[in-house]
């Protein structure tokens, strides 16, 4: 039984409540019917403005924050005890000032360390570079040795091939000269043959005339003088015989003589060609030695590469040694750390004594002097937004004071996610009155257009593409204008045509509005465009 009551309760509540919505609900019909009627019977109820000459400006507000231009976090790239640190929050600080020293007598053994072994790298490229040097030299001048070997032994050569043709040529020569003779004692001794032989004809003939003689006289038909001539005749013939024999002798003998030198010309002249040729072979085997001797000498040369190699190898180890070096030293340095600006100490997350790790921030130094407030515009503002423009920013922790700036940098990339730009404003902070992180509004002037006839924005409606306005006449009688509307800002709108300075328009209306329709001025009528009054229903709809 209780629990039927529990739920039935909840239901009589329930339909208790729908019960009083709906009445109250049909009341509420009855009541705006009943306005609606006694409205019809006069004209409609509608806020005045009147079109006017005004300045448009149109501004864009937006929030941001300060920022310093050089936000610097300092901390170690090597691990290790802090030994010094002295500032603290709120401390200036110089450029190139030392603010920490880490603990570095690990790293100083290694520097030395590494100054040795630099040392050493040295002392063995010296000591190849001295060796490589006097090999050199020996080389060269081996190779300059052996080339004037060579040198001599080619012009040995030349020597012997010169003065084996000149012998060959004299021996020659002689053995020519010698042939001439023979031929020359040759002749001698056929002219001395042919006297002998002429010798004994005249000889023979002479006894035979002589015999011939000596019968005649036998017989008395000659004298004794005539047998005397023929006997002396014969006598001279046979001593001429004797004498072309004697020539003869002698000729023969000269022929013996020239074959002889003959003979001797000819072994002389082959004994030259023998010993110039053993000795040209003689020079050739010399010159072929001390081209050998050259060519084993300009071999050497071929180590040359190695010892280049080798001395590459030895610079490469000097300068792995250097770089090793170098890098402890740095390592060294990096135990020191210095303020890269001039600035003040805005935050401290350690004390001396406690162990830092590499990349663990120590210090915060940040420039102040002169500060950036940043902030982000809409993306549709990109377009309006650009560098120098002016702007008013006021902050909250300054209440009554106002700060003016202009744009230093926009952004030219949206935030992917806010789908928004960034811009950051320079304000001079001398006295360091603006500090980061504090809260900035701004105001920025986007335009700013001296129009000659404005009207509230709501007096404004568009149909389609057109723009239109009721304007309303003496007889209070609204008429539907199409207007050419232009520049714009948070309350009012510029009418480029379609209105002169003076016209009545409808700004806001309690019911819809039609073309020829009688109207009923409200309470705020007749005030300018810059400033319509709200009625009830706000921007409410036109027909």
């Amino acid at each position: 039984m209780k629990k039927a009551i529990a739920i039935a309760i909840p239901i009589l509540v329930l339909a208790g409540l729908v019960g009083w919505r709906y009445s109250t609900k049909k009341a509420q019909e009855s009541d705006l019917k009943t306005s609606q009627a006694t409205r019809g019977k006069g004209g409609a109820a509608v806020t005045l403005a009147v079109a006017a000459p005004k300045t448009l400006t149109r501004t864009l507000d937006t929030v941001g924050s300060v920022a310093s231009p050089y936000n610097v976090k300092l901390a170690p790239k090597v691990a290790g005890r802090i030994d010094f640190l002295t500032v603290r929050e709120g401390d200036k600080v110089k450029a190139g000032q030392v603010l920490v020293r880490i603990n570095g007598s690990e790293i100083e053994g290694q520097v030395l360390e590494q100054r040795a072994s630099v040392a050493e790298a040295r002392s063995r490229l010296a000591q190849a570079q001295v060796t490589q040097g006097s090999t050199d030299v020996g080389i060269s001048a081996q190779i300059r040795q052996q080339a004037a070997a060579l040198s001599s032994a080619q012009a040995d050569l030349a020597q012997v091939s010169q003065n084996y043709s000149s012998q060959v040529a004299s021996a020659d020569s002689a053995v020519t000269d010698a042939e001439a003779r023979v031929a020359s004692a040759r002749a001698l001794v056929e002219s001395a043959s042919a006297s002998v032989e002429s010798a004994q004809a005249n000889a023979a003939n002479a006894q035979s005339k002589y015999e011939r003689t000596d019968n005649l006289y036998k017989q008395g038909f000659i004298s004794a003088q005539d047998v005397d001539d023929a006997r002396t005749l014969v006598q001279v013939q046979q001593g001429a015989v004797k004498v072309s024999q004697k020539q003869l002798s002698s000729a023969q003998s000269a022929l013996n003589s020239a074959l002889a030198v003959q003979k001797s010309a000819e072994a002389q002249a082959a004994i030259a060609r023998r010993k110039g040729k053993s000795d040209i072979a003689v020079a050739e085997s010399k010159v072929r030695q001390a081209r050998a001797n050259l060519d084993v000498a300009s071999a050497n040369r071929s180590q040359a590469p190695a010892y280049q190699a080798n001395l590459a190898a030895l610079r490469a180890s000097v300068a792995a040694a250097e770089g090793q070096l170098r890098q402890a030293e740095a390592r060294r340095a990096d135990t020191i750390l210095s303020s890269p600006i001039d600035g003040t100490v805005t935050s401290r997350s350690m004390d001396p004594g406690a162990i830092a790790s590499s990349g663990s921030q120590i210090l915060t130094v940040e420039f102040l002097d002169w500060v950036y407030v940043t902030a982000t515009i809409p993306i549709e503002q990109t377009s309006a937004v650009v560098s120098g423009m002016p702007a008013t920013i006021t902050f909250d922790a300054l209440p009554g004071q106002t700060f003016s700036g202009n744009i230093a940098q926009v952004n030219p990339s949206a935030d992917a996610q806010s789908r928004q730009f960034g811009i950051q404003i320079r304000l001079e902070n001398l006295d360091h009155r603006l500090r980061p992180g504090m809260f900035a509004k701004l105001n920025l002037v986007l335009s700013r257009v001296d129009a000659l006839v404005t009207v509230p924005r709501e007096a404004v409606k568009q149909v389609g593409d057109t723009y239109h306005v009721f304007t309303v006449d003496s007889d209070s009688t609204a008429h539907d204008q199409v207007v050419t509307i232009g520049a714009s800002d948070s309350q009012s709108i510029e009418i480029k045509q379609g209105l002169k300075a003076g016209d009545k328009v409808v700004s806001l209306s309690y019911q819809p509005v039609k073309d020829g329709q009688k109207i009923k001025q409200g309470d705020d009528s007749g005030k300018g465009g810059s400033g319509g009054g709200k009625g009830r229903g706000g921007r409410g709809k036109q027909g």
